[in-house]
């Protein structure tokens, strides 16, 4: 319904009254983003307001329609939508991740901190690590079977597979160190597959040589073992140091180190 006469003159009579009186008039101010707050920046002067202006000049961004005061300050965003002076904060807490592997301390007492953590720290909802001094432990870590937690669900090498003196998880391509290692005369070493694979292990140097191939073949999946007596594929005894044993199946590749003592 269009304004009649007599409303039209009660709404200029209240920007009059609210307004602020001066020498040239009334100060209007500049609403550019129609909030209903005005520039402060911005100014005119008269009897009534220029279209587009309004009475109040506490706006401190007029060209943020949600920002003026009395607005809702969304936390930690950067923004100060109330005109407060600044952005509203929100407490977050965290945990430390000294080994970085993404998951917190779980004995840690939480810390709080204000909209952001500080580096090397984690939201509590991680403060899942059993062991926060090794990036290879943590909640969903592979159970190597070293007689450790290293996936920190509180069972030790459960899923794995006993293999003479090594033990290997079950499912996945895994290679053990060789032993003994130090090796004075044989060592032996397992490897498990997780299918049927072309797989191959060779002993190499620490110049990259290949030393001596202990397996070229097709393999099913499951655990299985080779034997290095220290010899290279001239069958000749190697002198003493560091070795490698590659393990390699499935388009992968795994290696361990074997020191070779006389």
């Amino acid at each position: 319904m269009a304004p009649t006469f007599r409303s039209t003159l009660i709404t200029l009579a209240l920007l009059v009254a609210f307004a602020t009186p001066t020498a040239a008039g009334y100060v209007w101010y500049r609403d550019h983003d129609q909030d209903g707050f005005g520039d402060p920046g911005y100014t005119a002067y008269g009897i009534y307001p220029p279209v587009g202006y309004v009475e109040n000049g506490e706006d401190c961004d007029d060209y943020n329609p949600e920002a003026y005061p009395g607005a809702f300050d969304v936390p930690c965003n950067g923004i100060d939508e109330d005109c407060s002076g600044g952005d509203a904060t929100a407490s977050v807490n965290g945990v430390p991740d000294a080994d970085g592997d993404g998951y917190g301390d779980r004995s840690a007492t939480p810390t709080a901190f204000a909209c952001m953590l500080a580096s090397g720290y984690v939201p509590t909802s991680l403060a899942t690590d059993c062991n926060d001094g090794d990036a290879s432990i943590h909640p969903g870590a592979v159970e190597t079977c070293d007689q450790i937690d290293n996936d920190c669900n509180a069972s030790i090498d459960e899923d794995c597979a006993s293999s003479g003196v090594g033990r290997l998880p079950l499912g996945v391509l895994a290679l053990s160190p060789p032993v003994p290692n130090p090796v004075h005369g044989t060592a032996r070493l397992f490897f498990g597959l997780p299918s049927q694979a072309a797989v191959r292990v060779i002993v190499f140097d620490v110049q990259g040589h290949p030393v001596r191939t202990l397996v070229d073949a097709i393999l099913s999946a499951g655990i299985h073992s080779a034997d290095w007596d220290r010899r290279n594929d001239r069958s000749s005894l190697v002198a003493s140091g560091m070795y490698f044993v590659r393990l390699e199946a499935l388009g992968r590749t795994i290696a361990v180190r074997v020191a070779v003592v006389q």
